[in-house]
Order: C-alpha cells, then structure tokens, then sequence
C-alpha cells in the first residue's frame, strides 16, 4: 500500500492501535506524520465569541489520534495557538442582598469569552455588575 494518513479504528495488536485503511501499527506501516498541531500545546478559534468554537490541548498528541481536521474549529476557521498574556476580569454576582466580588485570570482570548459571556449575560437580566477586563502586566525583577 502506497503511504497515506493514519485511519482511526478501534482494532488492536497488543497495546497497539492498528490503521484501518491497512490493517498495520503506526510504525510498522507507510504512515505519513500530521504534524499541523504541536504536542502539549493549547490552540483555540481565533473568530472570538467562544460559544460553540473549539478549543484544544494536544497532549501527548499520540500520531494515531491525529486528524487532517484537528486544526480546523467547527466555524471552518483555523485554530491559532493560545498566547500567553495574563488578563484580569472583575465582576460582581448579586447573592441576595449581598453583591459578591468575583476575580478571575485567563489567557487574552479566554479572558475575552468571559468578559463577552458576561456582558451578554448582563443583557439577559442576569444579577452581574462592574463587569471590567485589563491586561496584566509582568515587572521584571533584576537580582
């Protein structure tokens, strides 16, 4: 058989998973590497909005559960790795007769989807206030 990608199957040789277009491992077949994904990695939709857009952590990524599609999200757009800036949302929940400071620290894009689900919960009646979103800032010390 001429090489091709690895095919998901649910059959075994031992502890290996065998390629369902020829029957062999991934090591002893003509396998061709996926290699648009970086193991131990995040990557999520660039198109923001969050709701229903995909976001991954490679792992190990092993090469018998990659994909020709991993790197697409379900909107067609392609998935960009996550940067690793530190963003800050602040908002208060009402908990009765008690409004309740929350605080919160994700990656921009993650930060972002919180803010954005925040502020569309507001317009749904939801009991959240002083919704805020900033960017934190690393000081570099020197020794």
């Amino acid at each position: 058989m001429t090489a091709h990608y690895f095919e998901f199957s649910t059959n075994w040789l031992g502890t290996d998973r065998l390629c369902k277009a020829c029957g062999l491992t991934y090591e002893t077949g003509d396998h061709i590497e996926i290699t648009t994904l970086k193991p131990m990695t995040n990557y999520v939709c660039p198109t923001g909005g969050g709701y229903g857009h995909k976001s991954i952590y490679t792992g190990a990524y092993r090469p018998t559960l990659r994909t020709l599609r991993d790197h697409i999200c379900i909107c067609g757009a392609e998935m960009v790795e996550e940067d690793k800036e530190r963003w800050l949302v602040t908002f208060e929940l009402d908990q009765g007769s008690v409004w309740h400071p929350v605080e919160t620290v994700h990656s921009k894009h993650a930060a972002q989807q919180q803010h954005e689900g925040l502020l569309a919960a507001i317009k749904q009646g939801e009991p959240i206030r002083n919704v805020t979103l900033r960017q934190l800032v690393e000081v570099s010390r020197d020794s």
